[in-house]
This record gives structure tokens, C-alpha cells and sequence, in this order.
């Protein structure tokens, strides 16, 4: 069940996303104005409209067995990272669990048709008890190159179950090719999902917004049979125009978006 108002407001300060980058990727369409980096296993900035505008921290996948544990891909895991055709700014990071018991493979490329980076994820088990593991994909909003004064709603759009940040006229929208079980908008250091499954490695808190703080959304992804899904984060003036391109860009599919973005 999704509460009202998270607690904690503002959070705490806010900081960014290491300097030390992996990879840096765009379109050249101006129908995609929209650039990312890739460092520590991780999707780090978001850059929109213009490159010298960052919207995010980063983003990345957290897993837990909700009894003993919790991992965060750009601390708990080992990292590679590989061009996934030698011809474009499309690559490959591969994060496996130092035990051996998973790996998480991902490709991130933007949609050449529209203001959204997509994220093909697949989640690979390589012992029995990882069938049972949690996936969540934890986003921290920096809008406007700010981190503080942004705010966060968990809305429906066109029957899709979304979580959205906004601050000053501009949005982001996260959404996925599979359903969320759980989402949450909550202050960081406070009421954020990382606080949260790092307290008993369970989410228990589900928040309908937090408003005009540091604030970080997450969103548990329903990975009970599907492994391999498509994340997307997409930009606009308001939550719901960032969440009707992210929309839009997962219906025109992750092979029409990869092949176009290749090509040019």
C-alpha cells in the first residue's frame, strides 16, 4: 500500500557521482537530447536538454535476499565493462557478485526517436538460492544540476506504474519493460530505499512523494519470471511528459531503439 508524504524532509546533502568514468554515450538525432556516463558498474549523470545539464547522480541496481543482505552494484560487486559493438557509444557492464552467486548484464544506449536513456538488463543466477533474490533500481535525481529542491511522485500513466522527480519545469520519469511490486519516493539518508532494505534487507516503506529536498527513488522490479527487462529513463517538462516518452520509447521496443542508435 502507498502512503502519503515521506518523512526526513530536506535529507541529507548532496553530493555526485564519482569523476573516475567508464564509458560515455549519446545519440546523434536532435529528436534525443540527451547524453549519459557510465562509471563503477553504474549509470552515473543524465544530461538534458543540454550537455552541460545534469539531472542525475546516478542509478543503479540493489539486491537483497531479505534476510542477510543487501548489495548495491558500485560497492558490493566486481565491475567490467566492454563496448558492446566497437563501432558506436554502446556498452556492456557486467557486475557479479564477489560469492559468485549472480552477475547483472547491462547495455545502455539513448533513444535516437526520443529524450530517453534505456538500460537492457539481464539478471543471471549462478546458484540455486539466487532465483529467490530481490531486484531493485534505486534513481537519485540531481535536476538541474541541483540535488537539493527537487520533488518526487509515484504516479500511473497510460495504465503504467512510474516513479517521477521534478524541480523548475523539468522531469524525469523511470520506468520498466516488467511491472514494479513496490515503489517508493523517499529523502535521502531518511525515508530513501536504500535506508530502508540497508535497515533489514527488506522494503517496507512504500511513499506516495517527497517534496523540494535530496530525494531518490526506488522501485522494486517483478523478477519472479522474467530476468531480462528494459529500464528507461525518460525526460520532459512535467513527470507525465517524461513518463509518456519512457512510455513510448518501451512500446517501440529495445531492438528498434539499439539498431537505430548503432546505425547512426
Amino acid at each position: 500500500m502507498i502512503n502519503g508524504e515521506a518523512f526526513g524532509h530536506p535529507g541529507l546533502a548532496p553530493n555526485w557521482a564519482s569523476s573516475a568514468k567508464q564509458g560515455i554515450g549519446t545519440s546523434l538525432s536532435a529528436a534525443s537530447p540527451v547524453w549519459f556516463t557510465l562509471g563503477h558498474g553504474i549509470l552515473n549523470e543524465i544530461y538534458f536538454p543540454s550537455v552541460d545539464t545534469a539531472n542525475t547522480r546516478d542509478a543503479q541496481y540493489l539486491v537483497a535476499d531479505e534476510t542477510s543482505f543487501m548489495h548495491e552494484e558500485k560497492r558490493h560487486m566486481k565491475h567490467s565493462v566492454e563496448y558492446s559493438d566497437p563501432r558506436s557509444l554502446a556498452f556492456r557492464q557486467t557486475n557479479t557478485d564477489h560469492q559468485g552467486r549472480y552477475r547483472i548484464v547491462k547495455e545502455t544506449i539513448s533513444d535516437a526517436n526520443a529524450p530517453v536513456v534505456l538500460v537492457h538488463t539481464r539478471f543471471e543466477p549462478l546458484r540455486p538460492e539466487a532465483n529467490n533474490y530481490r531486484i531493485y533500481t534505486l534513481v537519485a535525481p540531481h535536476i538541474g544540476n541541483q540535488g537539493m529542491g527537487n520533488s518526487a511522485r509515484s504516479i500511473t500513466v497510460d495504465g503504467r506504474d512510474c516513479l517521477v522527480a521534478e524541480r523548475a519545469g523539468r522531469a524525469l520519469a523511470v520506468i520498466a519493460s516488467i511491472p514494479f511490486l513496490k515503489r517508493s519516493c523517499g529523502f535521502v539518508g531518511a525515508s530513501d530505499g536504500w535506508t530502508d532494505l540497508n535497515d533489514n534487507f527488506r522494503m517496507d516503506w512504500e511513499f506516495a512523494s517527497a517534496s523540494g529536498g535530496n530525494v531518490a527513488l526506488i522501485g522494486e522490479l517483478d523478477t519472479r519470471h522474467e530476468r531480462e527487462w528494459v529500464l528507461a529513463i525518460g525526460f520532459g517538462a512535467s513527470g507525465e511528459e517524461a513518463a509518456h516518452a519512457a512510455i513510448k520509447s518501451l512500446t517501440r521496443g529495445w531492438e528498434h531503439a539499439r539498431q537505430r542508435y548503432l546505425r547512426d
